[in-house]
């Protein structure tokens, strides 16, 4: 078995006596909720007792800092199953609410974590498949508890995506600079665009693609149908918060090159609209989490009267 080591990211260590040898290769994260907004110290304070019988390799508190409690050589009984922690680095996280919400320190701690523990030990990915097969699993799989709480259990699949575009980092394409009379070279001029929406993180995507539509469905996204037909040509650049798991679209490569400045990920140029009047005006809205884009106005005017900002006409498009 390849010799373990542990994380150099860690700032507070205190080894409970709760564990045992390690007998099988590390495979698995698995990401806990302490079930409460517990400091490393405090966490490290209630798995002390052997009369406690329970431990996990790592803790993280809200404010972003990172303990080890059971080194990684050894078991930590944390999941209610010998199979998961022989496998699984554990790893008890901070939740500020009773869903299990984790503050941004703590969510970048955690992919941080995530990303060392998996480059040490030789994953090259961490798949999430909802069930105890993939490689990053829940402590509910394995035993009838809430942990890690809604807001982790809806964020796994996002945990992975980020987690791995760091360990499988791809060149960052450059936003094209569009300029009067270029023509697109993808998309075809009046195809559907699909409009599909994550049920665990509140975020909507609009895509051209059938294959990221079926792939997003196969994730558990739900179809929305078709939003729009596209008419083209300008672009709209699509970027991605890495934290809050939004895709948001616009036409201002200003504003797309300050949210690359602050973190976020572009994912390049998609076919969704222009800027020349047409038929039908986008228009986009903001309820200080997500963006929204609609065509209708008995939506917009819906969404403005439950508080969302409307923030214009994003472009234009044919109407569905």
């Amino acid at each position: 078995m390849k010799t373990m080591s542990n994380s150099p990211l860690i700032c507070y260590t205190r080894i409970s006596p709760n564990s045992s040898p390690r007998y099988e290769q590390i495979t698995k994260i698995t990401p806990h909720y302490m079930a409460g907004n517990c400091s490393i110290e405090t966490c490290g304070e209630i798995f002390a007792p052997t009369s406690r019988q329970a431990s996990s390799n790592y803790g993280i508190g809200s404010d972003g800092r990172i303990a080890m409690y059971c080194p990684e050589n050894r078991r930590s009984w944390c999941s209610s199953s010998n199979w998961n922690d022989q496998k699984a680095v554990t790893i008890e996280v901070a939740n500020v609410t009773a869903d299990g919400y984790i503050t941004e320190a703590a969510w970048n701690a955690l992919v941080d974590l995530c990303v060392d523990i998996c480059q040490r030990n030789g994953i090259p990915s961490l798949v999430w498949t909802g069930d105890k097969y993939g490689s990053l699993t829940c402590h509910y799989m394995f035993a009838d508890t809430s942990c890690p709480g809604q807001y982790l259990k809806g964020r796994m699949g996002l945990l992975a995506d980020v987690v791995n575009a760091r360990l499988n980092p791809v060149e960052e394409p450059e936003p094209i600079i569009w300029r009067p009379g270029m023509q697109p070279d993808f998309g075809v001029n009046g195809s559907d665009v699909f409009r599909l929406y994550n049920p665990f993180t509140g975020d909507h995507i609009w895509t051209t693609s059938t294959n990221e539509r079926d792939g997003l469905k196969k994730m558990g996204w739900d179809n929305e149908g078709t939003a729009w037909q596209n008419l083209y040509p300008m672009p709209v650049y699509r970027i991605f918060n890495p934290f809050t798991g939004e895709h948001l679209f616009t036409t201002s490569l200003n504003e797309c090159n300050t949210l690359r400045d602050n973190g976020w990920q572009y994912e390049g140029v998609v076919d969704l609209g222009a800027r020349e009047p047409n038929d039908c005006p986008v228009y986009r809205l903001y309820d200080g989490t997500f963006h929204m884009f609609t065509t209708s106005d008995n939506e917009r005017n819906a969404l403005i009267a439950n508080g969302w900002t409307d923030e214009g006409i994003a472009w234009y498009q044919l109407a569905a």
